[in-house]
């Protein structure tokens, strides 16, 4: 499988390339956004998204307009839903195949003959 790497996240994209070069600290951005100061600490941290209404905002402060921000939080949330960031759990998958119904009698299935997975996501 090809692996890429993810895209940056939008809050590194909002800090490095708009805030720094602006000079722009978290608070004074918060303040003329109408936010809180936490808010622009958690998508800088990537701890939150860059909301509609946020792209919206950002689009008054800096050039870019609400399509630029919401396309690169789209793209960063796809890479991360999708096959993008498969890394540790392609060991993982390939353990559960070869250990069939054994993995599913360890964890307390009754009945891996009845037993259907769906997925196996891991963070």
């Amino acid at each position: 499988m090809h692996k890429t790497s993810p895209p940056l996240q939008p809050g590194t994209v909002l800090k490095n390339m708009y805030m720094k070069p602006s000079k722009i600290s978290t608070a004074n951005l918060a303040k003329q956004l109408n936010v809180s100061s936490k808010t622009i600490s958690d998508i800088i941290n990537n701890r939150a998204r860059i909301t509609l209404d946020l792209a919206v905002k950002l689009s008054t402060i800096f050039e870019p307009k609400p399509d630029f921000w919401l396309n690169i939080q789209t793209n960063y949330d796809l890479w991360n839903a999708t096959d993008g960031n498969r890394g540790t759990d392609d060991p993982f998958y390939t353990f559960m195949q070869i250990s069939g119904d054994a993995i599913l009698k360890l964890i307390g299935v009754e009945n891996p003959q009845n037993y259907e997975s769906i997925s196996i996501v891991l963070k």
